[in-house]
């Protein structure tokens, strides 16, 4: 279990008020109602197709500007996208067992760039990969590929903990071990990828479960 990535929204950090309003507020600008298909369309959008996305639904001109205010807003307060609870003692287990961090992250680097910049991150994570430092998005495994290249292991030495059925995926093409992070929707039933994966609805459920395979 030495070789850990996780996604970043919804799995380290509670991002997904602040990235709904956001959108909510640039969509009632331009004098739209942002509705659960929409929701449920820019949860499948990867952060550097979100340009297109907003030209699709506003046009061109008023796409750019519609882009431009989404990152306004969502980048304007990152203290509004804090660690989820029980996070940070998962975090400092790992470290206490010498393990290895990455995140994987579908946001744009300029827009994570804030959270992880807010929380001193890169202290954490090595390496830290966004959507532009790739050329193929979730649940395209090049990721995974490039970080365990990284770490000098097999790709099946991973560990992909994400709260998104990408995440998963991406897990099941190289082989790798999926962790499923539903601990913001804990009702939630998700129905597995693979064998290969597991569900926690809280981080410290999987503290325990770590602390007894390793024990």
């Amino acid at each position: 279990m030495t070789y850990w990535v996780f996604d970043l929204d919804g799995t380290l950090v509670d991002s997904h008020s602040l990235f709904f309003n956001s959108l909510s507020w640039v969509f009632s600008h331009f004098n739209r109602t942002f509705t659960a298909l929409d929701s449920a369309e820019t949860l499948k959008t990867p952060g550097k197709e979100f340009l297109q996305y907003f030209k699709n639904q506003f046009g061109d001109h008023d796409g750019h500007k519609a882009y431009q205010l989404f990152q306004t807003r969502l980048n304007s307060d990152n203290s509004q996208t804090p660690y989820i609870e029980g996070i940070l003692d998962l975090i400092h287990l790992l470290d206490i067992k010498g393990y290895h961090k990455a995140i994987w992250t579908a946001r744009e680097r300029h827009s994570a760039q804030g959270v992880i910049d807010f929380h001193q991150m890169d202290k954490k994570f090595n390496p830290i990969i966004s959507s532009n430092d790739v050329t193929y998005c979730k649940p395209h495994p090049e990721a995974l590929h490039e970080i365990a290249q990284h770490f000098n292991c097999k790709t099946e030495d991973l560990i992909m903990v994400g709260d998104h059925d990408n995440d998963m995926l991406a897990a099941h093409h190289v082989g790798a071990k999926a962790i499923r992070a539903n601990w913001l929707d804990p009702q939630r039933n998700p129905k597995a990828i693979s064998d290969n994966e597991i569900t926690f609805n809280h981080p410290h459920d999987l503290i325990n479960y770590i602390n007894k395979v390793t024990s």
